[in-house]
């Protein structure tokens, strides 16, 4: 489906002083699974919009330059899993793969597969990096220490030590680029910076490596929503830079037809005071309709029989706040929409 941030951002503005409920990431919610795969949309890099507590940071105006997909994998899936023997899960995009495993204190990087200088080597961290601290809320912090070594020939060993700080910085909404949506959301702020001495034969090089990302996260969802990084590798043979921005597609987030032939839900009216009609695309079986707050808790809930195409729901004793309708399907495939509660 296709929603409409431009209008619910106004209804936002003037229903409710642009309100919002402060977001928390948590485990199990935010933690993704081995299976899972997250496609996604890119673009140009563009400066990152300052922080705060209850902001609103719009991207509707970028525009696709191509795509990708993030899959979650077992680690069995790799040619030499036994490198990173504490990992439980690995990330990839084709390219570089990167080992997981998640602890009481979050989401713990064990290592990577990955092309460093002119090498491409496993690099496994004897001390991980803590990439995503859980739970997290709006102004949580954290910093980490990361080392680890690895092999690149007999006569070639390298070393690796650094440290990584996190922040979450704001809370508030994000407008999605392409007509994707209007979701509550809590941005993490990593600055990652590793040095990575490499040992030859004719002595060492050094390389200087810094990521930094700016990651917005929803509670409903297991991979950020849209991501701004930055990426530097400087050595005595050059820099290497790389940098963008990311979205999840449709499908990701979830905001897609339930089923083709149904239409997107609709409600009337928004801002809502105390009834709210909905209006479904009539599909031949039962589906399962959400109505979910900003932090991610379910408020209302109800069973849609077969055939049904309207539904009314009495929302008077929520409080004033922008909110999601979920209509999910046997399969578990969701169309969204969003209202506003005055």
């Amino acid at each position: 489906m296709h929603m409409r941030p431009t209008l619910l951002a106004g209804f936002l503005l003037t229903a409710l002083g642009a309100s919002a409920q402060p977001v928390m990431l948590s485990d199990p919610l935010n933690v993704p699974g081995v299976g899972m795969t997250f496609p996604f949309s890119k673009a140009p890099w563009m400066v990152v919009p300052a922080g705060g507590a209850d902001v609103t940071h719009d991207f509707s105006a970028l525009t696709s330059t191509g795509t990708g997909t993030w899959e979650w994998l077992p680690p069995s899936a790799y040619s030499n899993p036994g490198a990173f023997p504490n990992a439980t899960m690995a990330l990839t995009n084709g390219g570089d793969t990167t080992f997981y495993q998640v602890t009481s204190a979050g989401m713990e990087r064990q290592g990577e597969k990955q092309s460093l200088l002119i090498y491409s080597v496993e690099v496994p961290l004897s001390d991980p990096a803590l990439e995503l601290q859980l739970p997290l809320a709006y102004g949580g912090t954290w910093s980490d220490d990361i080392a680890g070594s690895f092999t690149v020939d007999a006569n070639t060993t390298g070393d690796r030590i650094g440290s990584i700080q996190g922040v979450a910085d704001m809370y508030g909404y994000i407008v999605m680029p392409e007509g994707l949506g209007y979701f509550p959301v809590l941005r993490v702020t990593t600055d990652l910076q590793e040095t990575n001495t490499v040992h030859t034969s004719l002595g060492d090089v050094v390389a200087f490596h810094r990521r930094k990302q700016s990651a917005y996260y929803a509670t409903f969802l297991k991979h950020p929503v849209l991501r701004i990084y930055s990426d530097t590798l400087t050595s005595i043979l050059g820099t290497q830079f790389s940098a963008g921005v990311e979205w999840l597609d449709g499908p990701a987030l979830g905001v897609d037809d339930v089923a083709a032939g149904s239409a997107d839900p609709t409600v009337f009216p928004v801002p809502a005071m105390d009834r709210l009609d909905l209006s479904v695309g009539p599909v031949p079986r039962s589906r399962e309709l959400r109505v979910i707050d900003a932090t991610g808790r379910v408020l209302l809930h109800k069973d849609l029989s077969a055939g049904t195409s309207r539904e009314t729901l009495w929302v008077g004793e929520l409080v004033p706040g922008v909110y999601q309708v979920v209509v999910l399907d046997p399969a578990g495939a969701r169309s969204v929409t969003t209202f506003v509660k005055q």
